[in-house]
């Protein structure tokens, strides 16, 4: 399987917090999950709004993290032990800012807020593939992803050093750019 197919694959899947750190970081876990009773409030235009938002925000943030690849970073360690650079940091205040716009509660790998018991809810991991973003193969990420009772509404995979951006939501066909 190709990189690309493993993302486009990745998309398809729910992305879920395993464990969670006290200081909000945690292992990301895939899971297949079944298609989502919607919410009366939750539409079609709904889902495409926020895909849009969610997009334009992985691409700021892809842009922010660019700035500091290729360049000495001072890490800092997570407690799990993997690495935490200002690039995470800086991809978690964009997206935050971004995000937080839609009123709806933010869980962020490098965050401290565990909403996990929301009914919606952003799942973000402002920087997926920190050890690759260190070892400047280009195979990092930002992921986003709407979560509704437990379960993906949307998702978005931008790879900023590729230039590439996979995307998707209920009663749409994921789409890549």
């Amino acid at each position: 399987m190709s990189w690309r197919e493993a993302k486009m694959e990745k998309l398809r899947l729910s992305v879920t917090m395993n464990t969670l750190g006290r200081d909000g970081c945690g292992t990301l876990n895939v899971r297949r999950v079944s298609t989502i009773e919607m919410s009366q409030d939750l539409e079609i235009s709904f889902v495409t709004d926020k895909i849009e938002l969610a997009v334009g925000a992985a691409k700021k943030a892809g842009i922010e993290i660019l700035k500091f690849y290729g360049k000495e970073v001072e890490l800092e360690a997570k407690t799990d032990g993997s690495p935490l650079t200002l690039a995470d940091c800086a991809s978690h205040d964009l997206l935050s800012d971004a995000l937080s716009s839609t009123g709806i509660p933010i869980v962020s790998e490098e965050g401290e807020s565990l909403l996990l018991e929301e009914d919606r809810y952003w799942l973000v991991d402002p920087l997926d593939g920190t050890k690759d973003f260190l070892a400047q193969n280009d195979e990092f990420t930002i992921n986003i992803a709407l979560l509704e009772k437990g379960k993906p509404v949307l998702g978005v995979i931008h790879a900023p050093a590729l230039g590439e951006t996979y995307a998707g939501g209920i009663d749409q066909i994921p789409w890549f750019e």
